[in-house]
């Protein structure tokens, strides 16, 4: 008589042991169903695969991408608590748009959650940085002077706390290396041109970030800090053109940290 213990029972439930691993993992065994459904891609419409982590997903969507004979992919998320799994779908018919298929009510919360999380710049107290007040007032001066910032409106402006909020239209905190190395070769003389973005930027000025700045003082026993939230509520440029302001306000507060 042959006694199972637990595990022997609990892997049964599941799948056996060469039904739950292969070699290579889940990518590797995904690629193989890839290859082969290039074999039936007249008879079958759609594929999938359910992956058990993001990177896989990632990975094998670029892979499916260089096969020259599908027509869209497209990766979707199914969250059940605290378990997410990803979808994975290919296909090879020319009239299937698997990247304009509608995104699901958990996707749309899950970027707009994304969409209002702040990017933040942590500064140490300096005799420069006292206080939220002072703080403001430079970020103040910055957008006004240099990032050419409309309708600026200051919410609350305390010793603790300030909020700001301001639009862009302009993109000067843009491609600032750039920017440098035409300073640089503007020793050899100023150029008469005028490149086509700042043409585009007087005939047609849109709104590219409609931006909230909150200046909040945190007190601790060792290093109090203050912390600077950009969050971005609208704009042509969304969050990709916020994090460069970001890092443009991370580069004109450094240095003055270095000194």
């Amino acid at each position: 008589m042959n006694v199972k213990n637990d595990d022997d029972i609990q892997m049964e439930v599941a799948g056996r042991k060469h039904e739950m691993t292969t070699e290579g993992g889940e990518v590797s065994f995904v690629k193989k169903i890839i290859n082969e459904s290039r074999m039936y891609r007249t008879n079958v419409k759609i594929f999938t695969a359910m992956l058990g982590r993001k990177k896989s997903a990632t990975e094998l969507k670029n892979y499916i991408l260089n096969i020259a004979e599908v027509q869209s992919v497209s990766v979707s998320e199914f969250c059940q608590g605290r378990i997410m799994r990803w979808g994975l779908s290919w296909t090879f018919h020319p009239n299937i748009k698997l990247d304009k298929i509608a995104q699901s009510n958990f996707m749309i919360s899950k970027q707009e959650k994304k969409k209002n999380e702040p990017f933040i710049i942590s500064l140490d107290y300096s005799s420069q940085y006292y206080d939220s007040v002072a703080v403001l007032n430079i970020i103040n001066d910055l957008i006004v002077n240099e990032l050419s910032a409309k309708t600026v409106k200051t919410h609350k402006v305390e010793k603790h706390l300030c909020s700001i909020q301001f639009a862009l239209h302009k993109p000067t905190w843009r491609n600032q290396r750039a920017k440098r190395r035409k300073e640089d070769r503007m020793i050899d003389g100023p150029s008469t041109k005028r490149s086509r973005m700042e043409v585009d930027e007087d005939i047609n000025p849109v709104l590219l970030l409609d931006t909230v700045v909150t200046i909040t003082c945190i007190e601790q026993e060792t290093a109090p800090k203050i912390e600077i939230q950009f969050v971005c509520k609208n704009g042509e440029l969304g969050r990709g053109g916020l994090y460069e302001l970001v890092q443009y306000f991370k580069n004109k507060f450094i240095p003055v940290m270095n000194k």
